[in-house]
């Protein structure tokens, strides 16, 4: 590497004498006797040691100053009077060395090496004080990022701890209404500025269930009819599509302007379905912020959340109803099958008992009335003969009854004993 060097002196002696330290070590040398052309010298070129001659220049403090300010980062030796006040002041502002006027020339041009060293190293403390001046401001940043990303975490756990408390809430209550109010409740700590509803269809109708910066009262009545694309352009998108529908500026959209939707949002609004497989439930509504219908992503990822979750609830509280009727019906069923089981059993015992019993008292019958008509003439005989005949017709009538039961009842005989009801 080729060093510049540059005095500021009017000496010619001093001039010749440097020039040649300069030389024999293969320096580049320049020289003024002008302290305005030697300043402009300096901060146009790369000098790398500057010797000022103290009798050319009025101010040295102004200059060094002047001087480090435009940046310059060359050493400087002064050369002036034995007077230890000066030399103080001009090492104190910044001058590398300072050497007496009759210095001798290996005084120079050691201090000219030591000058050349001190910038050197003056260089590599700046490049290393840049470096970690970058460092730090790099560190700072990641610092700032990495807080940045703490603040985001915290705010996602909460999120996701929101969620599961919305989970666990939802999950203790079946009724459709209550769902999508508990909805509506969570949806609005995300969303506190804006407007919201959560809508309930039933049958191609759609109802307004519960608000947020809304008077209820005004949206009571409220409902619409999704075979009427008139009054909700939006069915075909929530029912069929399962989609979200986004709509800016209702009032000046030929399909929302007629719709009463826009009294309600008139700003603009998002609707998303409430669904899970191929059933539509609700939706929710979130009106635009001045017709602006852009949501930051954590928010519209918790509202999806909390959708998904709130239709997987409602859907099991479906099925769950379902399944509960479905298992009455199937205990109807096989109290069914049992009394028709009984009756059958009974339909058996009593063509048994027609058959075993009916037939001994058909022949009981018969003898008596024989009996009955051979000895008409015996008062007695003919009493005993009525009470047979009597008991033959009882048993003959609790049979049929028996043969015609139509369900299995049972009536207490003893304390603890039951027997079949046959009726009056």
């Amino acid at each position: 590497m080729v060093y510049q060097i540059l005095l500021l002196s009017e000496n010619l002696d001093e001039v010749r004498r440097i020039y040649n330290i300069c030389k024999n070590n293969q320096f580049f040398f320049y020289f003024f006797d002008k302290e305005e052309i030697f300043f402009n010298f300096l901060i146009h070129e790369r000098i790398d040691v500057a010797i000022v001659n103290g009798n050319l220049m009025g101010d040295p403090l102004a200059f060094i100053s002047e001087i480090r300010n435009r940046g310059i980062d060359s050493s400087f030796i002064y050369i002036g009077d034995r007077d230890p006040d000066t030399i103080r002041s001009i090492l104190r502002v910044g001058f590398y060395d300072y050497l007496y006027h009759n210095y001798e020339e290996d005084e120079m041009e050691h201090a000219i090496v030591g000058a050349i060293d001190n910038k050197r190293m003056y260089v590599n403390i700046k490049m290393i004080s840049s470096n970690l001046e970058k460092i730090n401001q790099e560190l700072s940043d990641k610092a700032k990022e990495l807080e940045l990303d703490k603040t985001r975490l915290k705010e996602i756990i909460n999120r996701f701890r929101l969620i599961e408390t919305f989970i666990r809430e939802i999950s203790l209550i079946s009724e459709l209404d209550l769902i999508l109010s508990r909805l509506v409740e969570y949806v609005s700590r995300e969303f506190k500025s804006n407007k919201i509803i959560a809508t309930r269809i039933d049958a191609y109708t759609e109802y307004v269930v519960t608000s947020y910066g809304i008077d209820s009262e005004i949206l009571k009545d409220y409902k619409w009819d999704l075979k009427d694309i008139k009054a909700s352009p939006w069915a075909e998108s929530i029912l069929n599509g399962k989609v979200s529908v986004e709509v800016i500026n209702p009032l000046d959209n030929v399909w929302y302007a007629n719709s009463s939707i826009s009294n309600i949002f008139p700003e603009g609004f998002i609707k998303y379905p409430i669904f899970y497989e191929n059933e539509v439930y609700g939706t929710i509504v979130i009106s635009c912020n001045e017709g602006d219908c852009y949501f930051p992503e954590d928010k519209i990822f918790f509202l999806k959340q909390i959708l998904e979750h709130a239709s997987i609830q409602i859907y099991n509280k479906n099925l769950q109803a379902k399944l509960s009727k479905t298992i009455e019906q199937l205990k109807d069923y096989q109290q069914q099958l049992i009394e028709k089981e009984k009756l059958s059993t009974l339909a058996k015992v009593a063509v048994s008992v027609n058959h075993e019993i009916n037939n001994p008292l058909c022949a009981i019958s018969l003898n008596a009335e024989i009996i009955k008509r051979r000895y008409k003439n015996d008062e007695n005989l003919q009493k005993l003969i009525d009470a047979i005949l009597n008991n033959v017709a009882l048993i003959n009538k609790i049979t049929n009854k028996f043969a015609n039961l139509k369900k299995v009842a049972f009536k207490e005989y003893l304390p603890g004993i039951e027997m079949l009801d046959l009726g009056d």
